[in-house]
């Protein structure tokens, strides 16, 4: 193809002009540093030099080369584009379609009266872009561990001034620790053995193994990261589980050991391994939700002694309670930002989950005075607000739909979003008998 052939037409603002010549200016913005005793500068880059364009052209009456009809008019509409504001198109012989703006005095109408008919343009456009200005994006999932951390940190500050005095108290207190700590323990052990079952495992394998594996984990969307393990077997999950369980007891035991040496501090930071080391054995997020949510419902039975010894065994209790909740909670806010909402009704639901127990505990630390824990449970709390909205509010919503037949769910798919591979997203969903009968009504995402 030769050189006239690739021309364009050139227009500004759709308005069509002949081009005489033109000229461009290009190159690079750059700061030139000059140094004492320095024969040569240090030139600074700065970025792409804005692009100067200018252009001789013409308009002629009746030209059948641009389809102008009376060159008065195309004058007219050529001086109007060039004082409209805001960038416009540009359409360059060789450079092809731009978008520039015209500086002041940037388009010269000569008219001769020898030429008659004829006008000369003159013109010099700058390429013009998008007005952008820098912005700040919040990692809501950074949020919610950094808040995590210092929740904990407070949680084992205000745990070690409330049983530090009751400690004291001798045999009988640390006894009631003890045994407090491991019915807790006890709990813990049995959860952390549904954590690790072989069932709750096999979400990380390659393969669609049905409805019950995997959807949680991954999600059905997009934007979901997945958490496939490509080297995974069923004989690596199981060395998997049981080196989590096995981490799980030591936590325990190690919680069992502090509350033997009556070291408050030994205590608190024991009893916030065990939540932490039954959510790293999961592999599906919303087992954490499930696991943590039941193990921070922990309450120990009521101590009605009204002895001084009495008093310290109760003070005791009461402070590990609330110790193993928090430090619980903590950690099932800290697994809701791993969670993969399929929805943004199931956004809601784990936030409103988080947040309800989250709640209790902060009520409990504010009626008791110890504003350490008050004040950082309230910011993990708004953490997860902010991180489970931000996330929910990009999703689509439940609605529920109705059919007059029960039909297979691949079928309903590509009714409903025009792709059958939705069909497994149906099916979590509804929870049919079998996906080859789909009920007559259920809740299916929106888009």
């Amino acid at each position: 193809m030769s050189f006239f052939d690739q021309l364009q037409q050139a227009s500004f603002a759709g308005v069509p002009f002949g081009v005489l010549a033109g000229r461009a200016r290009f190159g690079r913005r750059q700061a030139v540093h000059e140094y004492p005793f320095r024969d040569t500068p240090w030139v600074e880059d700065l970025g792409r030099a804005t692009r100067r364009i200018s252009l001789t052209g013409f308009l002629v009456e009746n030209d059948g080369v641009t389809g102008g009809a009376d060159v008065l008019a195309q004058r007219d509409a050529m001086i109007a584009a060039s004082e409209s504001p805001g960038p416009l198109t540009l359409v360059h012989p060789t450079l092809g379609q731009l978008t520039v703006s015209v500086p002041d005095g940037g388009l010269t109408v000569e008219e001769k009266w020898e030429d008659g008919r004829y006008f000369e343009l003159t013109f010099s456009f700058i390429e013009a872009g998008q007005r952008l200005f820098p912005s700040v994006a919040l990692d809501t999932g950074v949020a919610v561990a950094s808040s995590f951390g210092l929740a904990n940190i407070a949680i084992g500050s205000d745990f070690v001034s409330a049983v530090l005095a009751a400690l004291a108290e001798g045999r009988a207190v640390i006894a009631q620790a003890i045994a407090t700590a491991a019915l807790w323990g006890a709990l813990a052990q049995r959860l952390g053995g549904d954590a690790t079952a072989i069932y709750s495992m096999t979400g990380e394998l390659q393969g669609n193994y049905g409805r019950f594996f995997g959807g949680a984990v991954n999600g059905f969307l997009a934007s979901a990261p997945a958490a496939f393990n490509k080297t995974a077997t069923v004989a690596t999950l199981v060395a998997q589980g049981s080196a989590n369980l096995a981490n799980i007891t030591a936590a325990i035991a190690g919680l069992n050991a502090a509350a033997v040496s009556a070291s408050p501090a030994a205590m608190a930071t024991a009893a916030q391994a065990i939540p932490a080391a039954i959510l790293a054995a999961t592999v599906n997020p919303a087992d954490a939700v499930r696991l943590l949510s039941h193990l921070a419902n922990f309450k120990p039975d009521a101590f009605t002694t009204s002895s001084v010894i009495g008093q310290a065994m109760a003070t005791t209790q009461t402070a590990l309670g609330n110790l193993f909740r928090r430090s619980t909670v903590a950690s099932l806010a800290n697994a809701s930002a791993s969670y993969q909402p399929s929805s943004a009704n199931d956004a809601m639901t784990v936030r409103n989950t988080v947040t309800g127990l989250l709640d209790g505990e902060i009520e409990i630390a504010g009626d008791n005075g110890e504003d350490a824990t008050f004040g950082a449970l309230r910011s993990l709390r708004q953490a997860v607000v902010t991180d489970l909205n931000t996330r929910g509010a990009a999703l689509p919503p439940l609605k529920t739909v109705s059919f007059q037949a029960s039909l297979p769910a691949a079928v309903l798919a590509l009714r409903l979003y025009r792709d059958p591979s939705r069909a497994a997203e149906l099916v979590s969903e509804a929870n049919p008998p079998h996906p080859a009968f789909m009920p007559l009504s259920f809740a299916a995402l929106g888009r």
